[in-house]
Parts: structure tokens; sequence; C-alpha cells
């Protein structure tokens, strides 16, 4: 595929009256993000906390191949460009909608079309890849947090943090001795991925952070 990648192809409707459409503003590519699903908005929120991830466009292109001696169709729900640099695309579906062997057969053509004809990867992805606890209501408490950048002070704050394990409410108490906003600290320092947290258990005061990242 000679074009740019993660030039969008295939343009969606504002309206549909057969899909409902989701809109997601994306911090990481600075633009809207339309996704078919409910999921698909929340595997784009997955994305945004994805360090692997450098940006992605939802349904980027749409690709010819044969099923079963048949001319066939298909656009993927995101194409993602990694820090690498490789390529990888995406496919959102619920995972009982997968136990027919129509769509297993579907999905190891289109595997192998897009290894050889693409020359990237197609991986599929499930509700059950996607929904882990309560991590999808962590990263929308904290989406926002994410694309505010540390300050110099903040930065400051978070290294002189003796303690390797504290609690969130611990930490905002830390916080306030030096902040009139320990939360929104709290929550930056947490967004920014410089602790470590239980994502797929509800964030608390009580919840245990571990000092892992380095302010930069």
């Amino acid at each position: 595929m000679q074009r740019n990648r993660m030039t969008l192809e295939r343009k969606l409707p504002r309206r549909s009256r057969v899909t409902h459409l989701h809109r997601f503003f994306s911090y990481k590519n600075q633009s809207m993000i339309f996704c078919e699903s409910a999921m698909e908005a929340h595997a784009a929120l997955l994305l945004e906390f994805d360090n692997s991830v450098v940006r992605y466009t939802s349904q980027p292109f749409t690709t010819h191949y044969q099923l079963n001696g048949r001319a066939s169709r298909y656009t993927p729900d995101f194409l993602i460009k990694l820090t690498s640099g490789e390529f990888k695309s995406l496919e959102i579906k619920p995972s009982n909608k997968l136990n027919t062997l129509r769509l297993t057969d579907k999905f190891a053509v289109l595997k192998q079309h897009f290894s050889e004809e693409l020359y990237h990867p197609l991986e599929l992805i499930t509700d059950k890849d996607i929904y882990r606890g309560t991590n999808i209501n962590n990263y929308q408490k904290l989406y926002g947090f994410r694309q505010l950048p540390l300050t110099p002070s903040e930065q400051t704050r978070f290294i002189e943090i003796d303690a390797d394990t504290v609690t969130l409410c611990e930490l905002i108490t830390i916080l306030s001795n030096h902040s009139d906003t320990p939360y929104c600290d709290a929550m930056k320092l947490l967004a920014h991925d410089l602790f470590a947290w239980p994502c797929t258990k509800p964030l608390i005061g009580s919840s245990l952070l571990t000092k892992v990242g380095v302010a930069s």
C-alpha cells in the first residue's frame, strides 16, 4: 500500500439512519474520531493511553480481497502507527459474534490478506480485551488530565516524593503542602504514567500507587 496509511479514505457521515455514530475527540491526533459503536470509542480511549501508539485513525481505508472465490470488501476499524514506525490495523468485535464458522474463516483470510498484500497485521480486539474491571471508567476520569503537560514545579514535587508506594489519598495530602489543586496534580501524575496502579479496580482514595515513572 503506497499511499499514506494514516489518511482517512472512508468518510463516515455525521448522521446515519443505519448506524449511530460515536464522536471521540482524540488529543493524541488533535482531531475528532468517528466510531460506529460505543465499544469502538472505548477502544480509542485505550489507544490514547497506550504509549506504544503514536497516532491512529478510524475507518482508514477499504481493501478488496477474495473470500470463498467471491470478491469482497473490508474496512478495518482502526489503523494505528506504533513508536517502532510499524503499522497495525484493528477490528473491534463483540466476542459473542465470533462463534460462527463464517466469521472465523473470514478473519483467517483477512489476516493472511493483510500480511501478504498490505504488509502489516490485522488484529482482532473483543470486549474481553477492552473491558477489564473498571478500567474504562478510570481512564475516562483521567483522560482530560493526560492532555495537560506537567509543569516544572509538578515534576519537582514528583521527584521529591520519598515514598515508593502511597495511597491516592496520601498522595493528595503530600501534594497539598505545595499546591492549591492537589487532587488535579495527583490525577495528572497518574494520567502521565508516573505511578503504577490497579486500573481494573475503582480509582479511590485507598487505591495503592507505586512510583515507577520518571518526570520529563
